[in-house]
């Protein structure tokens, strides 16, 4: 191998042990087992730095996302159902029917500031293998960022009756393009614009149900 080549490969090298390194540099993202480490170098290697990073972010969000839903399954009722779906909410199976709205704009406050500060509020549809498997009614859920990286985050995934058994979902737009389910906003809106929107009222029902629940104060202000 020429002298040139070498040095390539051996910057390249140093490139992924330094972004492995700055990757790890926060021990509450992950706990550096050996297995994890090869699993990060690997997806440094598939994916970069930029994207590696945008799965660590997602894994360690989704721990709380999951207490979140824990806390909202025990608030919702037909003052938080969005009302177009009252009548369908008696023979739905699925819990969180009606409340992708009122627990999206929830979780908005809830996010450190600065993935509040990215956070969008997203109406639209939801695809599943290109529409072979069927596309939701009407749903809502939050989206961080704005590039194809951005972030995925929709608590009431449940309700759109797929066989997928999340209740929350947390992702990559596009790894769930890859899973062939296909979030497609038909509107986006910053949380302080929603005080115009009809899910207002509802989204202060909410607040104010879960604020009464001193037990769950943990979960609520988890970090």
């Amino acid at each position: 191998m020429r002298l040139i080549d070498r040095a390539r490969v051996k910057s390249a090298a140093a490139q992924r042990s330094s972004g492995l390194t700055r990757l790890l540099a926060d021990r509450d993202l992950l706990a550096t087992t050996t297995h994890r480490v090869r699993v990060l170098r690997a997806l440094l290697e598939q994916e970069g730095a930029q994207q590696t990073a945008v799965f660590l972010r997602a894994w360690k969000l989704s721990k709380r996302l999951r207490g979140y839903r824990d806390v909202l399954a025990k608030t919702w009722s037909e003052v938080t159902c969005y009302q177009p779906s009252l009548q369908s909410l008696q023979s739905s199976t699925s819990p969180s029917f009606g409340q992708c709205g009122v627990s999206s704009a929830w979780l908005i406050p809830r996010l450190s500031w600065h993935q509040r500060l990215r956070a969008t509020y997203c109406v639209g549809h939801v695809i599943f293998d290109d529409g072979r498997r069927g596309t939701s009614a009407a749903h809502c859920w939050v989206e961080i960022g704005s590039s194809t990286r951005r972030l995925v985050i929709d608590l009431t995934f449940d309700q759109l009756g797929h066989p997928d058994p999340r209740q929350v979902l947390c992702a990559p737009h596009q790894r769930l393009l890859d899973e062939s389910i296909d979030y497609q906003s038909e509107g986006r809106m910053r949380f302080r614009h929603l005080r115009a929107d009809d899910v207002w009222q509802r989204y202060k029902i909410l607040v104010d149900a879960t604020a009464v629940r001193r037990d769950w104060t943990a979960v609520l202000t988890r970090r």
